[in-house]
């Protein structure tokens, strides 16, 4: 464990001070940007930040990946495969006749959370660069 930090270390000190202070206030632009409009309530904003990191890894990685082709195909499919199953959570996007939400439409919407977690659980050791 101890030299995937140092490895990660030495890539971010590669970078000039200036190019690491650019680097950081994109990201600091990013995040506030993101933080706007996310609130300290409700389980949507909970999932809608963990879909912002991923897509935020997700863009690092296509944008600087060096390794197997067949595992970056893999792994990309897999962070937005979750991005896409939260998002929809997120939006409650679950087609109703009624104005009322159906069991059904609840039960669709924890089916997506658990499968989007359980991408996650088994795959998110392997979502980096």
């Amino acid at each position: 464990m101890k030299n995937k930090e140092n490895e990660k270390k030495k890539r971010t000190f590669i970078l000039s001070k200036k190019k690491q202070k650019k680097r950081n206030a994109k990201r600091i632009k990013k995040y506030i940007k993101f933080i706007k409009y996310n609130y300290d309530w409700d389980y949507e904003f909970i999932l809608d930040l963990i879909r912002f990191k991923i897509k935020m890894v997700r863009k690092c990685i296509e944008k600087n990946y060096l390794n197997n082709k067949t595992a970056h195909n893999k792994m990309m499919a897999q962070m937005q495969e979750t991005e896409k199953l939260l998002q929809k959570v997120i939006s409650f996007d679950y087609k109703s006749e009624s104005k009322r939400v159906s069991q059904n439409e609840l039960e669709l919407q924890k089916a997506d959370l658990k499968k989007a977690i359980e991408i996650m659980s088994e795959n998110i050791w392997n979502w980096w660069d």
